[in-house]
C-alpha cells in the first residue's frame, strides 16, 4: 500500500533530523547497532538507521521502544561494559536527542514525529549544516573507522581502499580523491564538503564494515 504523500513527508523530514541528530555527534549508522548487540537488546540496526534517515522505514512498534532505550541510555550515560572501544568513545559525553523543552525524547515522541504528529526540534531542523568541530570529529571518525575495519580484515590500507571504492558510487571522483586522503590522514573534512558526501560515505563505511563481520 503506498505511503499518502503527508506521510511521507513527515517520514523525511524525521529521517533527517535523525541524520543531523547522528552528524552532530558525529555517529556512523553503526553506532546504534553496536550499542544493541553489546546491550544484548532488540536494537535500530544499521539498515534500519540507514533507511529511517531516508524516509524508507516503516518500523513496527518494537523499534521505537529500542530507539527510545538508546536515546535515553546515551543521556544517563549508560554504556555496555562490552561495547567496542571505538563506539564507547563516540558515545561518551554524546548527546541524546532532544525535545524544544530539552526533555529526552520518549518512544512516543519518536513516533509522533515520525506521523507529524509533533513538530521536529529546532535543533535537528536544518538538515545541511555541520560546523568546524563536527567535521574535525567525523574525520576522526571516518580514520578510525577505516584503520580498525582494515585490521579486522587484515589488509593493507591500499587494499582496504580498493575493497571500499566500489562502495562509493554514490560520489563523485573528485569526492572520492578528498576522501582517500581524508582517510589516509593527509586531509581533514572540510565542513562544506561534507554537505553532499557525508551521507554516501557514512553508507559505504558501513557496508564495509558489515563485510568483516559477514
Amino acid at each position: 500500500m503506498a505511503i499518502p504523500p503527508d506521510q511521507q513527508a513527515h517520514r523525511e523530514a524525521f529521517g533527517r533530523a535523525i541524520a543531523v541528530w547522528f552528524r552532530q555527534n558525529a555517529w556512523s549508522q553503526q553506532t546504534p547497532h553496536e550499542f544493541a548487540v553489546a546491550a544484548g537488546t532488540e536494537g535500530c540496526w544499521n539498515s534500519q538507521a540507514s533507511l529511517m534517515q531516508r524516509g524508507r522505514l516503516d518500523p513496527k512498534a518494537q523499534l521505537w521502544v529500542s530507539f527510545a532505550f538508546f536515546n535515553r541510555a546515551v543521556a544517563e550515560q549508560q554504556i555496555p561494559p562490552s561495547i567496542k572501544t571505538r563506539v564507547r568513545a563516540q558515545l561518551k559525553d554524546a548527546q541524546p536527542f532532544r525535545l524544544d523543552s530539552g526533555m529526552v525524547a520518549t518512544a512516543s515522541d519518536f513516533f509522533s514525529m515520525f506521523i507529524g504528529e509533533a513538530p521536529i526540534p529546532k535543533a535537528y531542523a536544518v538538515a545541511n549544516f555541520f560546523t568546524a568541530d563536527q567535521a574535525k570529529a567525523i574525520t576522526t571518525q571516518h580514520q578510525l573507522v577505516f584503520r580498525e575495519t582494515a585490521k579486522t580484515r587484515m589488509v593493507s590500507p591500499a587494499d582496504a581502499w580498493l575493497e571500499l571504492r566500489p562502495l562509493l558510487a554514490d560520489l563523485t571522483k573528485p569526492q572520492q580523491d578528498t576522501l582517500q586522503e581524508v582517510l589516509s590522514g593527509w586531509e581533514a573534512w572540510d565542513p562544506d564538503q561534507l554537505i553532499d558526501c557525508y551521507e554516501p560515505v557514512q553508507r559505504a563505511l558501513a557496508r564495509w564494515t558489515q563485510r568483516s563481520q559477514g
